[in-house]
């Protein structure tokens, strides 16, 4: 097994989209598109621990991060349009990046996963979808003041227009840009500043048309309520769903042992997805 080397580059002439690609040894091997969380208004394709990334290499897969435009400055269309273009530019370039195939599985965690199952309903055909701590789409409750983060100081509106920028931002993981995340979930605004408030619920004929899929989540997630992840399950005909007693959203942030050993069953379940 090689050591885990890395490709960054960008898909677009001002370089705002920027991906970064693992390879492997193994040429059977699907590439992970993965697709990283922060409520599509902040955060980083560089945010899987290196841990995961080192599961996931030395069991043959490589990895393709991604990076996409960011709300509030970017709208839901122009974000999924941002992501489309990264999926294309994959499919169409595999070869240079020394993939006999363009065979990929979606992974996605948190609004990452929400993003991924919007891919699958424009049309997207992966192997297979990781869905961690996901939402196929944006409830109610997930629109209304979330009652977890009012438990934040209230973020004044002074400050959430000095962190809105005029042009496109496609990554950030300051801590700064997070006050837009609080803001929105304290004010309920989520689904406006994301220009999603007309965006429709999955359909059953949709839910039909995804592949097999590997929902894990906590059981008492503060942020995206569990339910989520049952109904999903209900609504997919090929998914397991992995549940994980603890009490936080992202509850995989920190590499433990135990967390490490998700990421290996992942693995394994890739492995009887492809043998299939």
């Amino acid at each position: 097994m090689s050591s885990l080397l890395t490709t960054d580059f960008s898909i677009n002439t001002d370089k705002s989209l920027q991906a970064t690609f693992y390879p492997s040894d193994d040429p059977s091997k699907p590439t992970i598109f993965y697709i990283h969380g922060g409520g599509l208004i902040y955060g980083s394709r560089n945010d899987l621990p290196q841990q995961y990334l080192n599961i996931f290499h030395q069991a043959g897969y490589p990895i393709l991060t991604v990076d996409y435009y960011l709300a509030p400055e970017s709208q839901l269309p122009e974000i999924l349009r941002s992501l489309q273009a990264q999926l294309t530019n994959f499919l169409e370039n595999f070869a240079k990046l020394g993939l006999k195939d363009n065979a990929y599985v979606l992974f996605g965690r948190s609004a990452g996963a929400f993003l991924a199952m919007q891919l699958i309903r424009q049309g997207a055909k992966p192997i297979a979808f990781l869905d961690f701590y996901g939402f196929p789409n944006l409830s109610t409750k997930m629109t209304q003041p979330s009652a977890t983060y009012l438990k934040y100081p209230s973020v004044p509106d002074a400050t959430v227009k000095s962190l809105i920028h005029p042009h496109p931002v496609s990554s950030d993981r300051s801590d700064e840009r997070f006050l837009l995340y609080v803001y929105a979930r304290q004010t309920g605004r989520w689904a406006t500043l994301l220009g999603a408030t007309s965006l429709s619920a999955l359909t059953a004929k949709e839910f039909a048309e995804f592949p097999p899929t590997y929902i894990c989540q906590a059981t008492a997630d503060p942020d995206v309520p569990f339910m989520n992840a049952i109904q999903l399950k209900a609504r997919l005909s090929q998914a397991i769903l992995k549940t994980v007693t603890a009490k936080a959203h992202d509850f995989d942030r920190t590499p433990t042992t135990e967390n490490q050993v998700i990421y290996q069953t992942v693995t394994n379940w890739l492995n009887n997805q492809i043998d299939h």
